[in-house]
């Protein structure tokens, strides 16, 4: 069985090195990147999603809410950096778009927008997006993850974020 995680985290690793390109000296990055991506020059931690896709082919962005949820539902995305105190959770598209999000702020909107059920594969809420499993291979291994599919525009609206198009020019606060 292929390994499908890989090639997202050379992605990710690359995305990390160009971010930085747009914050020198205000992010440091974090030797091996567990628990956070990097560090902001007053000490808050950052934690990067980067994305192949361009914000304009959807208008959806996919938060990761818990990993491997078969086999135990362990925190993911937003939830698992605000475990770890990380202050900052960023989203990063193929064109450059940069949402901002205060993990805190981010993780309310989740819980509030979870279904009351165990949720159905793919199962649709018109108001705050759908909810999709996820399968990749890691080592041999199949890991399951649970998406929350939402539109860029209801996240940014109701997670009091900021995004930046382009890296620079103010997109939306």
């Amino acid at each position: 069985m292929r390994d499908s995680f890989t090639p997202d985290v050379i992605y990710g690793n690359d995305r990390e090195t160009y971010l930085l390109s747009f914050f020198p000296g205000t992010l440091v990055r974090v030797p091996g990147g567990i628990v956070e991506d990097f560090v902001t020059d007053v000490g808050d931690k950052v934690e990067l999603k980067s994305e192949r896709w361009f914000s304009t082919a959807t208008k959806n962005m996919c938060i990761e809410v818990y990993s491997d949820y078969h086999r135990g539902r362990t925190l993911g995305g937003p939830l698992r950096s605000k475990a770890h105190g990380i202050k900052y959770y960023l989203h990063f598209f193929g064109d450059d778009l940069l949402i901002v999000f205060r993990t805190e702020k981010l993780v309310d909107l989740i819980e509030k927008s979870l279904p009351e059920k165990s949720v159905d594969h793919n199962k649709h809420f018109p108001s705050a997006g759908w909810w999709s499993w996820n399968d990749n291979y890691r080592n041999g291994n199949k890991w399951t993850t649970l998406n929350w599919i939402v539109p860029i525009d209801f996240v940014i609206a109701h997670a009091e974020s900021n995004a930046y198009l382009r890296m620079g020019m103010d997109y939306r606060h």
